[in-house]
């Protein structure tokens, strides 16, 4: 599936940044007057096929995922399920949080995850000791 088109004149640049730099925009088409439409995909390919993120994290629900939030955590637990704002339902937990005497763990049992202040997900990742 390919997302929307955005008709771009030369020199190719989005936030000042060349397109030609942006793996994720693509020019598919480049007319007489050397303006190209550019296509940023709306899902992600895997080994030649097509995965929405909100199927990515459905494949991941009861595997163990990593999860990286804005704050200084970082979670890791089994994906118990998720809602479409992607708050997500943790069991089997540690949560690591970085503070100015180290590094504090904490195991819980379950949690609940806020989808706003989720940064990334690593799914089957472990915490890197």
């Amino acid at each position: 599936m390919i997302g929307a088109a955005t008709r771009v004149s030369r020199p190719h640049t989005f936030g000042g940044v060349p397109l030609s730099h942006c793996p994720y925009v693509r020019a598919v088409h480049q007319d007489e007057d050397h303006h190209s439409t550019y296509y940023a995909p709306a899902t992600i390919k895997m080994a030649g096929s097509q995965l929405l993120p909100l199927e990515l994290i459905d494949k991941c629900i009861g595997s163990r995922i990593h999860i990286i939030m804005k704050s200084d955590k970082e979670v890791v637990g089994t994906l118990l399920g998720f809602d479409d704002f992607v708050n997500m339902v943790l069991e089997d937990v540690t949560e690591y949080e970085t503070t100015a005497d180290g590094r504090r763990v904490t195991k819980l049992d379950q949690i609940l995850l806020n989808g706003n202040n989720i940064t990334m997900m690593v799914p089957g990742g472990e915490y890197p000791f």
